[in-house]
């Protein structure tokens, strides 16, 4: 909205860690703005903690503009369904994407045809989203917290191992009650995310004495099947022996002078660029220390000079 009416998003500001986007190239260039509803497009379920920010922040800015604000979830694709739905709307201000750090990996990922900054950022808002969010509709200052939700935290499974789940929406609380526990469903205390945040160490309760039924695989194949986010959380061993691991190059084998064959960790980031990798082992003790003093500009009768007097050591 780069010309007509002004309105402060500063109300906004302080509320959620994410970004809110307009259209390409967006005008809004009328002296009144706005004259009608604006789309307001959530690239997730309904139900979920985004969901729930981003209503919010559609209801705070309804006050603000006088106009509607109209909340519409379009999820799927990692937000590209909705990310494409905002890029190919006139670029009037009158359709706006509600965002997180989708954008950069959807379009990073090339789940789309255009680039992040195809869309006009219209404002940036600050950290600490969920905490305000839970105090604002609830009343509570969050602190440190064992588990700060019943469905999004890990459990200790019949073998000992421990699963992690993520059933942060509607959706797939319903999806993971449907493969664990399908009665779950229907428990008042449990129905809503509101409910369940109310409820949180009852329902920590109830899933942590069905998780102890079954060993960790069979509750991840189970969830998988399910489409329910969830991974075993793995010692060391297991990262040691896990094939995504490897394939991304976190854990590598290298050749070293004297150990031989040994594992390393790899890089953590991969560039496109400028790939990192592992060389080799680290050098011994004085292993350049001729390569180095020579291309400072010492010579070699210096350099053994240094070696008699204890102040290298050259082998």
């Amino acid at each position: 909205m780069r010309e007509g009416k002004r309105f402060s998003v500063r109300p906004i500001l302080m509320v959620m860690g994410v970004v809110s986007l307009l259209g390409a190239a967006s005008g809004a260039a009328g002296a009144e703005f706005p004259t009608k509803a604006i789309e307001f497009i959530i690239p997730f379920g309904a139900g979920g903690s985004a969901d729930i920010e981003g209503r919010i922040i559609a209801k705070a800015a309804e006050k603000i503009l006088g106009q509607p604000v109209v909340p519409i979830n379009k999820p799927g694709a990692g937000g590209a369904l909705a990310y494409t739905h905002v890029k190919s709307a006139a670029p009037d201000g009158y359709t706006v994407a509600w965002n997180s750090t989708s954008l950069l990996t959807t379009t990073e990922l090339g789940n789309v045809d255009f680039r992040w900054d195809a869309l006009d950022p219209v404002c940036r808002v600050s950290i600490q989203a969920m905490p305000l969010v839970r105090y604002l509709r609830t009343g509570q200052q969050p602190g440190f917290q064992f588990r700060r939700a019943a469905t999004y935290t890990h459990y200790p499974c019949a073998d000992g191992r421990y699963i992690a789940i993520a059933a942060n929406d509607q959706e797939m609380w319903e999806r993971m009650c449907d493969a664990i526990c399908p009665s779950l469903k229907a428990d008042p205390r449990f129905v809503d995310p509101f409910d369940r945040a109310s409820n949180k160490m009852a329902l920590v309760d109830v899933l942590a004495e069905i998780f102890l039924q079954r060993p960790c695989d069979e509750w991840a194949q189970l969830l998988a099947d399910s489409d329910v986010p969830n991974a075993p959380v793995l010692a060391y061993e297991g990262v040691a022996q896990h094939p995504q691991f490897w394939a991304n190059g976190y854990i590598q084998e290298i050749e070293h002078q004297n150990l031989g064959k040994m594992r390393v960790h790899g890089p953590p980031v991969g560039m496109s660029g400028t790939p990192a990798k592992i060389q080799g082992g680290g050098p011994e003790l004085g292993q350049n220390t001729e390569e180095i003093l020579l291309a400072a500009g010492y010579t070699w009768e210096e350099l053994e000079a240094f070696n008699r007097a204890g102040v290298i050591q050259i082998t």
